[in-house]
């Protein structure tokens, strides 16, 4: 859609800080990000640490490890750029986030969240991986003691497996990571993350059902389920009780 010129400074002042770029408004909300052609430059120039940062952003972006605003985690990006892979002297850190933010690959928000444009991610910045599913893999080693960002991961990994031709692989992945969530989100300690869990992990084990192992898997996805019900009851959470019914009947029916 069309934005007026005034509407659309406002925009790259408060959104993005690109007040300089201004001249670049054609009336389309794609003019207020920098042409690929010269961010791809800026990236080539980089250098390796300010790139591995990007690279980590890029990891966290294809696993699904960000908040409902697109907004990532600013001690992630440091995790995984304190691995042997991509190795960002811890020193400087900020000094390099603050080299990308003046480069404007991101905005760095009170330095606990950054935010980062996807186009940039998806179009600009390249991994050493052969494949995402790698990334996956890697994820869930490094992140095993953060179960919100393991079960991003697993929701993210589900998701994908319902679109892709390598379904089997995103499934397993699903479920290892709801696994890793599992052994920090107890029933004891989070019950309601707990029970969310397993219920998701029962959706996963039912999807793999239909790839392989039928029997076994639709078993362990009405354990799964069962162990949510311990959570949800019909009493305090009639809603999910009804639904995790529904579903234990829908694999009752795949055996």
């Amino acid at each position: 859609p069309e934005l007026e010129k005034d509407k659309a400074r406002n925009i790259i002042k408060k959104e993005w800080n690109q007040s300089s770029f201004t001249e670049l408004f054609d009336g389309t909300i794609g003019s207020l990000i920098l042409p690929l052609k010269e961010i791809q430059d800026r990236f080539n120039n980089a250098i390796e640490p300010e790139r591995n940062i990007l690279v980590a952003l890029k990891m966290l972006y294809i696993t699904g490890i960000y908040d409902e605003k697109g907004l990532f985690l600013t001690n992630r990006v440091k995790l995984l750029c304190s691995t042997e892979n991509l190795n960002v002297p811890e020193g400087n850190f900020q000094t390099y986030l603050d080299n990308l933010e003046r480069k404007e690959f991101i905005k760095v928000e009170n330095y606990e969240k950054i935010n980062a444009k996807d186009v940039y991610l998806e179009k600009i910045v390249i991994t050493k991986y052969k494949s995402d599913l790698d990334i996956f893999h890697d994820i869930i080693n490094i992140f095993q003691e953060d179960a919100e960002a393991l079960f991003r991961c697993g929701s993210k990994a589900y998701s994908i497996s319902l679109v892709v031709k390598e379904r089997l692989k995103y499934i397993e992945i699903s479920i290892k990571a709801y696994k890793e969530v599992l052994k920090i989100n107890t029933l004891k300690n989070f019950p309601l993350k707990y029970a969310t869990t397993k219920n998701n992990l029962g959706n996963a084990y039912k999807t793999l059902a239909e790839v392989k192992d039928k029997e076994t898997n639709c078993l362990k996805a009405i354990e799964a389920c069962e162990e949510a019900l311990r959570v949800f009851t019909e009493n305090i959470y009639p809603s999910q009780n009804k639904e995790l019914k529904q579903i234990m009947e829908d694999i009752k029916k795949m055996i």
